[in-house]
């Protein structure tokens, strides 16, 4: 009972790091890279990630995105950690088909999500309420569909329709991205409120706090003028990697995200420049 994307704790510490940024030639006033750039949800393919539930002894389960995440819970109301120390999970059955999670970070809850497993048992409906700063709502639906064999909950899944993006996400809502130097970039995500400044030369830039664990970095590499390759890692090994292409008018870019463990799941944000 939860969700690729959405699973509590992969977007924490940025594995749902909100896949990242770069690009930049030479001078800053002359790179097509610079500017703000919003997501548009009406392009690209932002489905088809899977994740499985696994049911164990004692009414415990356990989540397992086939990749970085895994983690497991039971649902009795209490918190249970997931892939980050500040972040916790607690879980509810509001009945034998419904799920109901809270996550919390360092204590606070900053999302509901209600999963419903449909009659047929072949359909999961995720409805999250994320809690904006503001203390406004960002809902967001998504529906899986299982695959292969499985039981209720029990079983891999796998993503066929989003509603909208997620606050904490494996894509951001926007990027502001300025070039700092003939070899650097300063990339802005405002609805991660995360900035990232560094060279493209593939060398890591930790984001973590000095002494934090784990250690979360990313690299940047550019591979052209119109092209650049990331990697997010945690303690040294990859977890999210991502390439962006200029389109040839320089209106717009593409951002291919996939998990190194699951080549095949990859997933397409199209940026249009503002």
């Amino acid at each position: 009972m939860l969700n690729g994307s959405q699973i509590p704790g992969y977007c924490c510490c940025w594995i749902a790091l909100s896949a990242v940024f770069f690009a930049a030639p030479v001078q800053a006033d002359s790179s097509p890279w610079n500017g703000t750039w919003k997501i548009d949800t009406a392009q690209g393919n932002l489905v088809g990630d899977t994740f499985s539930y696994t049911e164990l002894a004692n009414g415990r389960w356990q989540v397992s995105s086939g990749g970085a995440v895994a983690f497991q819970f039971v649902p009795d109301g209490n918190p249970y950690q997931t892939t980050d120390p500040d972040n916790s999970v607690r879980v509810t059955r509001e009945s034998n088909n419904v799920l109901i999670f809270h996550r919390l970070n360092k204590g606070r809850e900053w999302d509901t999500m209600r999963e419903e497993l449909s009659a047929d048992g072949n359909r999961l409906l995720d409805t999250d309420n994320e809690v904006l700063e503001d203390g406004g709502k960002n809902i967001v639906r998504t529906t899986y569909v299982r695959v292969g064999e499985g039981k209720g909950f029990a079983g891999k899944w796998k993503s066929v329709k989003l509603s909208a993006p997620h606050i904490h996400w494996i894509f951001p809502w926007s990027y502001v991205m300025t070039t700092t130097g003939p070899d650097t970039v300063k990339w802005e995500l405002p609805s991660d409120h995360i900035t990232v400044e560094g060279r493209t030369d593939g060398s890591p830039i930790t984001l973590s706090p000095a002494g934090a664990t784990p250690t979360v970095a990313v690299e940047i590499k550019k591979d052209s003028s119109r092209q650049f390759s990331l990697d997010i890692t945690i303690d040294g090994h990859p977890v999210k990697r991502s390439l962006y292409k200029l389109s040839s008018d320089g209106k717009s870019f593409s951002q291919d995200s996939w998990d190194p463990a699951k080549p095949n799941e990859v997933r397409t944000a199209v940026f249009v420049k503002q």
